[in-house]
C-alpha cells in the first residue's frame, strides 16, 4: 500500500523537474542577452571616457 501512495508523489516531482528544465533554457538565454547588453554598454562608456580624458589632457 505504501508503494501506491508514493507513485503520485514521484510523478509530481518528475513533472516539476520537467517544468524546471523547460524554464532553465529561456532564463539562461535572457541572462546571457542582458549580460551581453551590459558588456556593450560598459565598453561604450569606457571608449567615451577615454576620449574625454584625451580631450582634457590636450587642454
Amino acid at each position: 500500500m505504501a508503494v501506491i501512495a508514493v507513485i503520485p508523489v514521484i510523478c509530481a516531482v518528475s513533472a516539476a523537474a520537467r517544468a524546471a528544465e523547460q524554464l532553465f533554457e529561456p532564463a539562461r538565454v535572457m541572462l546571457k542577452d542582458v549580460w551581453g547588453h551590459r558588456l556593450t554598454q560598459g565598453e561604450s562608456q569606457a571608449k567615451t571616457l577615454a576620449k574625454q580624458l584625451l580631450k582634457i589632457e590636450r587642454q
